[in-house]
């Protein structure tokens, strides 16, 4: 039975809320296909698939009235998410839709998981593996399980249990998976629809004739640095000292090319792996060669990734790097700092205050765009309203934000130093894992900046690449990867 009316400018459903989703042929098309069979929808980021989630959870909650369904995120911030997008999209009362996250201790979990009133409930699939296999939570009055980011079921992963649990508890099981990136390896998307029991795939992109309508084009601009000399003078001692090692790695028949030129971050790592597995297979008395080897490798790791900091993101993070190389007490690290071209590299930069040229670059652009805005009268008269999808061409009227993207903690923080200084509004957004001299950033704190970004309370967004995953990044006119990551 289908409640869903796709005819007009807006999807109408008993269930969805009055002009609240926008009509997207697409959307309408897979929520359609994807009633019956378990489905793995495949689309890249921005086309929506949240909405989608929600016309095929609102189909299921009208048509299924004594039946529950369950949308699962791998993170927290996620989750609350979907929670504040569906609460906003469907007509739903508050008693009806709940969250469970680690947040909850497993009395409060239950309590929910008992309770028949709360037919959509969010949650994050690690509690829901517990509560599964601790017996607090039966999946036989589900109707729907949505796995969102569902490219990460693989191995152990806790969404290939639930979805096993799900397959022996249900009479009926139904699955919607989501995910923007599968992977570009056939035998882990077959593995992740293999784990979810997947049927058919719903795979859309940029140029699907039911896609085009709604993408506005992207300008993609290339900006090319020539760095200073002081920096190719740095890069150069780092580059000399990386290739004495390389050669000795090469002279020792360690690694299978045979010039400096083509040895590249990956062929090091792999060669760590191999050196430290070999360590575990050699007699005590004859390792010496192989540690030796390993400080090589170690120490010309270090140097690739020096000269890529000097070179790409400028003196600052190199020098935080080696201030940080120092502390930390590391045979290879230690040996690097005793050489007199290192000592010789650090003079330098503590009396360096020339900044990359990129940073120079991204000020005046950011300047520059600001600048317009506030000098046109006509911006400050109104801003325009966006209903729950509307991706459109950012109004003139509205206030203009960037996001820029970083590859390093480092960079990220300095960026935000030097876009404060020229008195433009910045904030910094980087993942949970924690660094030396740098505080993570929960679950929660994610979040509470996407909402200060969202509400304009600063106008530029620093982030690491922890930004791209599901999160709902709030709309800008202009994105800069700061390094073509």
């Amino acid at each position: 039975m289908n409640s869903l009316d796709i005819g007009s400018q807006y999807f109408r459903h008993p269930l969805i809320k009055k002009d609240c989703i926008e009509f997207r042929s697409y959307q309408g098309n897979i929520s359609l296909n994807v009633r019956d069979k378990n489905t793995l929808v495949i689309l890249p980021t921005a086309l929506g698939k949240t909405v989608i989630a929600m016309l095929v959870c609102a189909e299921f909650l009208y048509n299924y009235k004594s039946k529950r369904v369950l949308v699962m995120a791998p993170t927290k911030p996620l989750v609350a998410q979907h929670m504040s997008s569906f609460f906003s999209g469907l007509n739903i009362s508050e008693d009806g839709i709940a969250i469970v996250t680690g947040k909850n201790p497993p009395p409060t979990r239950m309590a929910i998981w008992d309770q028949k009133e709360i037919r959509l409930v969010f949650a994050t699939p690690e509690v829901v593996k517990n509560d599964l296999s601790e017996n607090r939570l039966l999946l036989s009055e589900f109707s729907l399980l949505v796995f969102d980011e569902a490219h990460r079921a693989v191995k152990d992963y806790a969404y290939t249990s639930i979805a096993r649990y799900y397959a022996q508890q249900s009479s009926y099981p139904v699955i919607l998976a989501m995910t923007a990136s599968p992977g570009s390896e056939k035998t882990r998307i077959e593995e992740v629809c293999n784990n979810l029991y997947i049927e058919q795939i719903e795979y859309r992109n940029d140029e699907d004739a039911d896609v085009k309508p709604y993408i506005n084009p992207i300008d993609v601009i290339w900006k090319w640095f020539t760095i200073p000399h002081e920096y190719k003078y740095i890069s150069s001692i780092l580059r000399a000292m990386l290739e004495d090692k390389l050669q000795f790695l090469i002279e020792k028949g360690l690694l299978r090319k045979k010039h400096p030129q083509w040895i590249f971050k990956i062929d090091l790592i792999r060669l760590g792996e191999e050196l430290q597995y070999r360590l575990e297979l050699t007699m005590e008395e004859l390792r010496g060669p192989l540690y030796a080897a390993l400080m090589q490798q170690s120490s010309a790791l270090t140097l690739m990734y020096c000269a890529e900091l000097i070179e790409s993101q400028g003196s600052p993070s190199l020098r935080t790097f080696l201030q940080r190389a120092e502390n930390d007490g590391g045979r290879a690290h230690q040996s690097l700092l005793n050489d007199n071209r290192i000592k010789e590299i650090q003079t330098l930069l503590n009396s360096l205050k020339i900044e990359h040229p990129k940073t120079t670059y991204l000020v005046e652009l950011l300047k520059q765009r600001f600048s317009v805005f506030q000098n046109n009268p006509r911006n400050h008269q109104h801003e325009t309203k966006y209903n729950i999808t509307s991706k459109g061409p950012l109004s003139i009227h509205k206030r203009p934000k960037a996001l820029v993207f970083t590859h390093y903690r480092d960079t990220a923080r300095k960026v935000i130093e030097i876009l404060t200084e020229n008195g433009i509004k910045a904030a910094r957004f980087v993942g949970q894992a924690k660094r030396e001299l740098d505080i993570e950033m929960s679950q929660e704190e994610q979040y509470a900046i996407l909402e200060s970004f969202r509400n304009g309370e600063f106008d530029v967004l620093v982030a690491t690449s922890i930004a791209e995953e599901g999160l709902d990044i709030p709309e800008v006119d202009l994105v800069v990867f700061y390094e073509p990551i």
